[in-house]
C-alpha cells in the first residue's frame, strides 16, 4: 500500500498553488478605476464649453416649460393680437413711423420697430398661436445667457465663474418679464444686439471690419428699446478700466468716440426733447425733480433687495420720498459709497468695471432727468443685473478661496460645486413658482394688485377681466379704483372703460362724457370708436365725421377708425370722401371686413344710398 502510494505521488503532476495576493488584486482594481476616472475627466474637459452651453439651454428651458401656453395678456392685445402692422412685411415703412401701438412716432411715444419685426416673423410662423411667440421669448432669452457666458471670458473672467454668472443670469427671476411676458420682448431685443455691439467691439481690436458691425448693432439696439443708450458708456468703462491690459490702439479710440457720438446724437433726437414735458401719467412723474431726486438711494435698495430676495413679485412698484430727510438718503449713500470704495480697492479692476455697469445701466431708469409710468419694474433690471450678478459671483468666489485656501482637495471641490449649485437652484425654484402666476391673466392680475394696491394699471386690466367674465358690477369697480389711484384721475383708458359699462347700464348721456374725458386725457383709440358709434345712433353725423378724423390724425393705422370714419361721410352722403377713405383702408389692411369690400365694389354709391 505505501509502495503503491508512492507510485501515484510520482506519476502526479505537480501543479503549484498560488495564492491570492490582496495587494495586487487590490492594485489593479485601483489602476482600472483610475483609468475610467481619468478617461470620464478628460472627456469633460474636452467638450466643457459644449457641455455648458448645453447647461445654460437647459435650465433656461426648465424655468420656463410652464409658460408656454400663457395667453396674450396686458399690452400684448395692443401690441399683437389688435395690431394690423404684424400681420405683412409691407407694413415696415410705416413700423419706423409709427409708436407701437400705432399712433404717430412722436417724442414720448413708445417706439419699438424691432420688437414690432419681430412679431411679423412670429405672426408668418404663428398666427396668433400665443405658443410660439413664448418660444421665440425663451430662445431670445437663451441667446443673451450664452452671449454674457461668452463675452465674460473675452472680458478674461475665468471660464468656470463665467459659466456660473451666465447660468444664474439665465435662471434669475427678476427677469420673468422680459421672458414670460411677450410685450416685454424689447429687453431681450435690446439686450442681445448690445452684447452683439460689445463683442464686435473687442473683435475690432484684431480685425477693424467689426468695428462698423459694432456701430450697425448698436443703433439696432437702439431702436429696439433707448436704454441701449447706456452701452457706449459701458463700453467706454471697459476700454478705459483695462487700458493697462490690453494697450488699446488708436483707432479703437477713435471708434468708440464715433459709437459715444451717434448713441449722443440718437439721445438728442428721442430723449432729450421730452424733457421737461413729459405726460407720463404716474406717482412718480407727478412728484417734483428734488423729490425724484431723493428717491434715487431708495430705488436702489429695492433693486438689490430684487436681486438678492426675488420673493413677491410684481409687475408695478409705486413710491417716491417726500423728504430730503429720508433713511435711504441719509443712511443709504454713505453706505453705498463705503461698499464701493472698498470693491474698487480689494477687486481692482474687474469690481471697479462691474460696479459701473449696474450703475450706468440703471441710468434711463432712475427716475430723475425723464420720470417713466412707474418706480421701479423688474424688467427694468435686464441689462443692469449681469453687472451685479458678475459682481456678486466675484465676491463669492474671492471670500471662498481664502476660506478653502490650505484645505483638501474633496472639501474644496465639495464646497465649490455646492455654493453654485445653491444659488441656481433658489433663483430657478423662484422663477418657476413666480411663473405660476402668469398662466391666466386675472391671477396675474389680482396677485400683483396686492402688493402694489396704487397701480391703476392692475386696477384697470383686472377690470377688463371681471368685464370679459360677465362680472359687470365688479368690472365698474376696478375701473371707478383705476381712475382714483392714477395721479389727477387721468387715466383715459379706465374712463372709456368705465363708459362702456355705463353705456350698458342705458346711462348714455353719462357715457357719452367718460368717452370724451377718454379722448381728452389720453387721445385713447376705443373711445373715439365708442363716441362715434353713439353719435351715429343719434343721427350727429357731422359730429361724428369731425371726432373720428381727429381720431383718424392720431391713429392714422386703425382699421376700426378708419371704417368708422368712412362710414360716417357714407351716411352723411359725402360719397367721394368715403370712396377715398375706404380705399385708403384697402390698402393698409386688404382683409378688413366684407361690408368695406362691398361699399368698394359699388361703382354708384349714390344708388347705394338710395337703396
Amino acid at each position: 500500500m505505501n509502495k503503491l502510494n508512492q507510485l501515484l505521488k510520482s506519476i502526479m503532476i505537480k501543479i503549484p498553488v498560488i495564492k491570492p495576493d490582496r495587494t495586487i488584486v487590490r492594485f489593479h482594481n485601483k489602476n482600472h478605476l483610475s483609468s475610467h476616472i481619468s478617461t470620464i475627466k478628460n472627456a469633460l474637459i474636452t467638450h466643457q464649453t459644449a457641455l455648458q452651453i448645453l447647461a445654460i439651454c437647459l435650465l433656461v428651458l426648465i424655468c420656463y416649460f410652464n409658460i408656454i401656453t400663457t395667453p396674450f395678456l396686458w399690452d400684448d392685445e395692443v401690441m399683437i393680437v389688435a395690431n394690423p402692422m404684424i400681420k405683412s412685411f409691407k407694413n415696415i415703412i410705416y413700423i419706423f413711423t409709427s409708436s407701437a401701438f400705432g399712433q404717430k412716432a412722436s417724442i414720448g411715444k413708445f417706439y419699438r420697430p424691432v420688437q414690432i419685426i419681430s412679431y411679423i416673423i412670429d405672426y408668418k410662423l404663428w398666427k396668433l398661436n400665443p405658443v410660439g411667440y413664448h418660444l421665440t421669448n425663451i430662445l431670445i432669452h437663451t441667446l443673451n445667457s450664452l452671449l454674457i457666458f461668452y463675452l465674460l471670458v473675452k472680458i478674461n473672467i475665468r471660464k468656470n465663474l463665467a459659466f456660473i454668472i451666465a447660468v444664474i443670469f439665465a435662471v434669475h427671476p427678476v427677469h420673468i418679464e422680459s421672458v414670460t411676458y411677450i410685450s416685454g420682448r424689447g429687453d431681450a431685443l435690446f439686450l442681445l444686439f448690445s452684447l452683439i455691439c460689445f463683442i464686435f467691439f473687442i473683435w475690432g481690436k484684431t480685425k477693424k471690419w467689426y468695428y462698423p458691425l459694432s456701430l450697425i448693432t448698436f443703433i439696432l439696439a437702439f431702436i429696439s428699446k433707448e436704454n441701449a443708450v447706456t452701452i457706449p458708456v459701458i463700453i467706454a468703462a471697459y476700454v478705459f478700466i483695462y487700458k493697462k491690459q490690453s494697450k488699446q490702439d488708436l483707432l479703437q479710440i477713435i471708434w468708440l468716440l464715433l459709437i459715444n457720438t451717434v448713441m449722443i446724437a440718437f439721445a438728442g433726437i428721442r430723449v432729450l426733447p421730452a424733457i421737461g414735458k413729459s405726460t407720463t401719467l404716474s406717482m412718480i412723474a407727478s412728484a417734483p425733480l428734488w423729490s425724484r431726486i431723493a428717491t434715487v438711494p431708495h430705488i436702489l435698495f429695492k433693486y438689490f433687495s430684487l436681486l438678492l430676495f426675488p420673493f413677491n413679485l410684481h409687475m408695478e412698484y409705486h413710491f417716491y420720498q417726500e423728504s430730503l430727510l429720508n433713511p435711504y438718503l441719509l443712511l443709504g449713500v454713505p453706505l453705498i459709497l463705503v461698499i464701493s470704495a472698498l470693491i474698487m480697492k480689494y477687486l481692482k479692476s474687474s469690481g471697479t468695471f462691474w460696479l459701473l455697469w449696474f450703475f450706468i445701466a440703471l441710468g434711463p431708469v432712475y427716475n430723475v432727468i425723464l420720470p417713466l409710468a412707474s418706480t421701479i419694474r423688474e424688467h427694468w433690471l435686464y441689462l443692469p443685473s449681469t453687472g451685479f450678478i458678475a459682481l456678486c459671483c466675484i465676491i463669492i468666489d474671492k471670500v471662498l478661496k481664502i476660506i478653502l485656501k490650505n484645505r483638501k482637495q474633496k472639501t474644496i471641490i465639495l464646497i465649490s460645486v455646492a455654493v453654485p449649485l445653491f444659488f441656481v437652484i433658489y433663483f430657478s425654484t423662484c422663477t418657476i413658482i413666480r411663473n405660476i402666476d402668469w398662466k391666466t391673466p386675472v391671477a396675474l392680475y389680482e396677485h400683483d394688485l396686492k402688493y402694489e394696491p396704487n397701480s391703476f394699471l392692475l386696477h384697470n386690466n383686472v377690470g377688463v377681466e371681471y368685464f370679459r367674465m360677465g362680472k359687470f358690477k365688479k368690472a365698474k369697480e376696478a375701473f371707478s379704483n383705476s381712475i382714483a389711484a392714477s395721479p389727477g384721475g387721468g387715466y383715459s383708458t379706465a374712463y372709456n372703460n368705465l363708459g362702456v359699462i355705463l353705456e350698458q347700464e342705458g346711462n348714455v348721456e353719462m357715457a357719452i362724457n367718460h368717452f370724451r374725458y377718454s379722448i381728452e386725457r389720453g387721445q385713447y383709440e376705443l373711445a373715439y370708436i365708442n363716441l362715434c358709434r353713439i353719435l351715429l345712433r343719434q343721427n350727429k353725423h357731422t359730429e361724428a365725421i369731425d371726432i373720428m378724423e381727429k381720431g383718424a390724425m392720431i391713429h392714422p393705422r386703425n382699421p376700426k377708425i378708419l371704417y368708422l370714419l368712412g362710414f360716417s361721410y357714407y351716411i352723411n352722403k359725402d360719397f367721394e370722401s368715403a370712396l377715398k377713405t375706404f380705399k385708403l383702408l384697402d390698402r393698409i389692411h386688404p382683409d378688413y371686413n366684407e361690408i368695406r369690400k362691398n361699399f368698394l365694389n359699388t361703382k354708384d354709391p349714390a344708388k347705394k344710398s338710395a337703396s
